[in-house]
């Protein structure tokens, strides 16, 4: 949590300065990103309706760096890492059952026709927080857009304080959320717009000027008052809502010290029975001799030089460089580590609520992904985290934890047992599919067509290490495709690679998660447990079924404008699979990239790293709108198959360049999966006939539609 009422405190004290952006042009601008991304996150209710991210989201990105740039002002991105995490710490869920009664009467509100008063509420529910994915969809936008940007190893705040330092000088300024006035820096730039060419921006020498305190007072004080793991000094609010920071502020002064004012309550209750002290003093240590990446891309505490000997002990084991290298260019969800390291993975309540049995025991289901992930990256970690213990604990059941088996003596492990090399004609074989880049059913397809290839990409790597993008993404897609029983351990394919290795589509990655959600008897047209509908004709189940189908799916004609358009609200529980589903499958291939890295299989510049980033699939979130734009329009084609209804559609959806356009690519989409579908069934029975006959009666009932569609 941020620093409890610093924001207001230095309002109070008139240290918040406004100036035009223009006023520092030509500089070097560190950017604190999830703090940057908050401001574009809370911008719109809808995407808290529907998953993914704002609607706008890369046009408004876009539009800003290129102020900036107009500006001379060379944005320097920074993303928040790991967690100071200790071993066996105890999970803490976030008590959110307000905000998910305010989502629930927004939702009514919403149903009622009340769109307004329900995008109100929905906005006060939404705390303006980037998750782990659509900060992943930043990076990529960033890279495109040739914008630096880098992972912190820890916290983002500390790593902007060292480029800001004067030693190093990386960054001019900062902009970040006051909080950072916690570390030593001289200036920074805490509200920007611009749109309006405004900043608003704190003196930190005039800071400590005006309240008369010195740099370590001021950590103190801000400590005291509640930041992060240190909770507000228990006597500072004796009742909820009694805290007032001008109090606390003139009490400090009194004191002038934190542990002073510590000592002199110690026989205060509460002081004792959390022992204030010790949290205290691990939370100082935290910010003054914080892990950051040096110039010399070597992770280093802050101060190291008055840093404490025992320091391990209070920040956790330090991992491999090769780790925190991989991190700071994008790759590893911090989640993932954190998990790791603390012993406890964390499955939070999604946007959906998470109150449907389907999406809880699909994340039961999928605890075999975690132990594929860490198997992986333990590998790569000293024997310590190999024999360490780790937890799934859900935010609905956090009493009761799921262990994640982990390998210890196994012999051969995981790592061990998937041997694959690139054999030399690989290349070849891309070049005359006339693609620029490895993908997903390349690899597939490369070990259909010669009956040798699975000989040929069994073996251990050898001491050449891997020296192009081509040769690293087949390595993890085939691991990674094995992994996922698309390829048995011969290296033949099996039933469900077969299939997907005959289809020629764009949407690889979208249809191998249509053929993993029917694994999990998630894609079909039947109601979830939390839908409440009455009697429904078969049109319905198919239409529910396409819609569902269709949430795979990203938008191509959008306008540069916010969405506007019909919401579909039970198609949200659906796009929480597909998510949780996504970044699962990502961070299980990154760590197969960690684990090429650490064993010295790998020789890349920076920039191959960075390219590779942009070619790894499941990076971006899925929301349910197109899901949603199917839905109306087969809806409006069981009342009428007249060309009127795209006057309807793009009356409603009026955030879209040209609705037919992307129905269109649905219709198309959902005719593939379909025809996946079959292929499985009529040449392996390896589907259920009843999901078979589904997807085949909907795929009949849809030509009426497409046929609409062709006239347009």
């Amino acid at each position: 949590m941020p620093v409890h009422h610093l924001d207001f405190f230095l309002a109070e004290i008139r240290v918040i300065h406004n100036d035009k952006l223009s006023s520092i042009e030509g500089i070097r601008l560190g950017i604190d990103a999830q703090y940057w991304l908050r401001r574009i996150v809370g911008r719109e209710a809808y995407h808290t309706m529907m998953g993914g991210a704002p609607w706008d989201f890369r046009a408004h990105i876009e539009k800003e760096i290129n102020i900036l740039k107009k500006l001379k002002i060379t944005p320097v991105f920074v993303f928040p890492g790991l967690s100071l995490c200790v071993k066996g710490s105890k999970p803490k869920f976030p008590n959110d059952k307000e905000r998910m009664e305010k989502r629930e009467a927004a939702w009514n509100l919403y149903e009622n026709g009340e769109v307004d008063k329900a995008l109100n509420l929905f906005s006060s529910t939404s705390n303006g927080q980037s998750n782990e994915m659509m900060m992943q969809h930043l990076m990529l936008i960033l890279r495109e857009l040739n914008v630096e940007f880098m992972r912190a190893p820890y916290s983002s705040l500390a790593q902007l304080a060292y480029f800001a330092s004067s030693e190093i000088n990386y960054v001019h300024l900062v902009f970040a959320p006051s909080d950072i006035l916690l570390y030593q820096v001289e200036r920074v730039i805490i509200a920007l717009d611009c749109d309006k060419d405004v900043c608003n921006w704190v003196d930190k020498e005039q800071l400590l000027h005006e309240i008369q305190l010195d740099e370590d007072q001021f950590l103190d004080f801000c400590l005291l008052a509640g930041y992060e793991d240190c909770p507000t000094f228990p006597p500072f609010a004796e009742t909820p809502g009694s805290f007032n920071i001008k109090s606390v502020f003139e009490i400090f002064k009194q004191y002038g010290s934190g542990s002073y004012i510590i000592s002199s309550y110690y026989d205060h209750p509460k002081v004792k029975e959390i022992n204030y002290g010790d949290i205290f003093a691990r939370s100082k240590c935290y910010v003054k001799h914080h892990l950051i990446m040096d110039e010399n891309a070597s992770v280093q505490p802050l101060d190291m030089d008055t840093s404490p000997s025992d320091l391990h002990e209070i920040i956790g084991s330090q991992l491999p460089q090769v780790v925190y290298f991989l991190l700071s260019l994008g790759y590893l969800s911090p989640h993932t580590i954190n998990g790791l390291l603390s012993g406890n993975f964390m499955e939070y309540r999604p946007l959906c609520g998470g109150n449907t049995k389907e999406y809880k025991n699909f994340l039961r289901d999928h605890i075999a992904t975690y132990t594929q992930t860490l198997n992986y990256l333990t590998h790569t970690l000293h024997g310590y985290f190999r024999n360490s213990k780790v937890n799934v604990s859900y935010w609905f059941d956090y009493e009761h934890k799921l262990k994640v088996p982990l390998e210890h003596n196994f012999s051969p492990s995981l790592y061990e047992s998937l041997n694959w090399i690139v054999p030399h004609d690989f290349r070849h074989f891309i070049h005359q599919l006339n693609q620029n880049k490895t993908d997903l059913f390349a690899c597939l397809r490369f070990l259909r067509i010669s009956p040798e290839s699975g000989y040929r990409t069994r073996g251990l790597l050898s001491n050449s290490p891997l020296t192009t993008k081509d040769e690293v993404l087949a390595s993890i897609f085939w691991r990674f495709l094995e992994l996922r029983n698309f390829i048995d351990t011969e290296h033949i394919l099996t039933f469900n690679g077969t299939a997907l290795s005959t289809l020629e589509t764009l949407h690889q990655e979208e249809i191998l998660l249509a053929v993993e959600l029917m694994k999990s008897k998630l894609l079909h047209g039947r109601p979830f447990s939390n839908e409440i509908l009455e009697l429904e004709s078969k049109e319905d189940v198919y239409i529910r079924l396409i819609s569902r189908a269709c949430c795979l799916l990203h938008p191509i004609s959008k306008l540069d404008s916010q969405w506007n358009g019909k919401v579909d609200r039970y198609l949200l529980p659906f796009v929480s699979c597909i998510n949780s589903l996504k970044s699962s499958f990502r961070g299980l291939m990154d760590a197969i990239l960690v684990s090429l890295a650490y064993h010295d299989h790998l020789e890349l510049t920076p920039t191959q790293f960075h390219d590779i980033l942009t070619s790894m699939p499941f990076s971006i979130q899925s929301s349910s709108a197109l899901g949603c734009l199917c839905s109306r329009f087969l809806q409006l084609y069981k009342l009428e198959s007249g060309p009127k209804i795209f006057k309807t559609l793009s009356s409603e959806y009026t955030g879209w360049g040209n609705v037919a356009m992307d129905l269109k690519v649905c219709m198309e989409f959902f005719d593939q999966v379909t025809a996946v579908v079959k292929f499985i069934y009529q040449n392996f029975r390896g589907i259920p006939e009843a999901v078979y006959n589904e997807f085949s009666e909907a795929n009949d009932w849809l030509q009426g539609p497409k046929k609409l569609l062709l006239n347009i």
